[in-house]
């Protein structure tokens, strides 16, 4: 990378040290400090022996955070991938596979290019953490999987991963960490005009400042798709925190499957998925929403007139399921909700005045005890 100091020849001698050994099959390509331009020097000595289109990013020993974060900068930089093997494209993809330790990218963020993804050593075992506006930023068939995602910056909108005007990106197995620092407004993946995969990943947010979101989706004709993903959020000072929200734009989607939000705020005001803008749709199918603490809560809370939500096989759960809790609340008329084969732990749903129009509908939904009841009534 450029600005990176000049390494000296006994470490840079112990870098490369395993390509005197280029005849042992399976050997990995090592990317080492320097120049992008000098990636295809580092990696001539294992042209015989292993793909040139996997390439490993390891920790210097004895180096920091930072140099580490340096090493998969220039790994991801395109011109070091086009010094390697050629460009990416869909017939020559890369993937970058990172060493257990810390990256630490500072105020930059690890890009990826289309068709080359990153993968870890496993989430807690890889972390990848910078204090910019965003920590990975997705590109059109692109990926991250196997690592811990960390944004410690204080900037609004600051992401530990950011998908935008891109199609097909997925995350696998990935442990996202979110802070919420000070009064900004810190989602923990953030989502517009994309389309994103998620599976088997696990966000953990917390809670204070101002409004937060743990997956945030703005702008137009997003689609999520969640197969496996845990939510944990806690606090004691936020705002406003949603655990999924669509609140502007239009055309968006969430289709999710094995979706858990645990969440408890003991302030302001808590939402499991929060809707507004125009059309936005969600499906929810095997999810389980718990909210918890001193929070305004609700599960479900519509506040668009053609919002469209189909709940299935899940469990709502707003505080200890009293008269005063609700696993939805409307804000606007209009819309459809329907909810089938689910236990509501609350008792009903609510709305403000002037939303009474939304079409509400409940078939064999029950309480925590498993006696049957309505969407309008007790379910105890």
């Amino acid at each position: 990378m450029n600005g990176q100091p000049i390494w000296s020849a006994a470490v840079l001698a112990l870098l490369l040290m395993p390509a005197l050994n280029a005849g042992a099959a399976g050997m990995p390509h090592i990317f080492s400090p320097g120049d992008p331009a000098l990636a295809d020097e580092v990696n001539e000595n294992f042209e015989y022996a292993a793909p040139r289109n996997i390439i490993n990013v390891n920790r210097v020993p004895g180096a920091s955070d930072t140099v580490s974060g340096s090493l998969l900068l220039d790994a991801l930089d395109p011109a070091s991938l086009s010094a390697i093997n050629g460009a990416p494209s869909a017939s020559n993809q890369y993937l970058v596979r990172l060493a257990p330790g810390v990256f630490n990218i500072g105020g930059s963020a690890a890009t990826l290019s289309p068709h080359v993804y990153i993968q870890g050593a496993g989430p807690g075992a890889t972390r990848i953490t910078g204090n910019g506006s965003n920590t990975v930023i997705l590109a059109n068939n692109s990926g991250v999987s196997d690592v811990t995602l960390a944004a410690t910056g204080s900037a609004t909108g600051a992401a530990p991963l950011r998908a935008t005007s891109i199609a097909n990106a997925s995350v696998t197995n990935v442990e996202i960490l979110v802070g919420g620092t000070g009064t900004s407004v810190q989602p923990g993946i953030a989502v517009s005009g994309a389309s994103l995969l998620v599976r088997n990943s696990r966000i953990l947010h917390n809670l204070s400042g101002n409004t937060q979101a743990s997956l945030s989706i703005a702008g137009s004709n997003s689609v999520v798709n969640i197969d496996g993903l845990r939510i944990d959020m806690a606090g004691s000072s936020a705002t406003t925190a949603y655990a999924l929200e669509m609140i502007t734009g239009s055309n968006n989607a969430i289709n999710a499957r094995n979706l858990r939000v645990v969440a408890h705020n003991n302030g302001g005001t808590l939402m499991g998925v929060r809707l507004g803008g125009s059309n936005p749709i969600v499906n929810l199918d095997q999810t389980r929403i718990t909210l918890t603490g001193s929070a305004t809560r609700d599960p479900l809370f519509v506040g668009s007139s053609t919002a469209r939500i189909n709940v299935n096989h899940s469990v709502l759960i707003s505080g200890n399921g009293g008269a005063s809790d609700h696993f939805l609340r409307l804000s606007d008329a209009g819309g459809i909700v329907r909810v089938g084969a689910s236990q509501l732990g609350s008792t009903h749903y609510t709305h403000s005045a002037g939303a009474s129009g939304v079409n509400v509908q409940c078939v064999y939904v029950y309480g925590a005890n498993y006696t049957t009841g309505s969407c309008q009534g007790p379910l105890f």
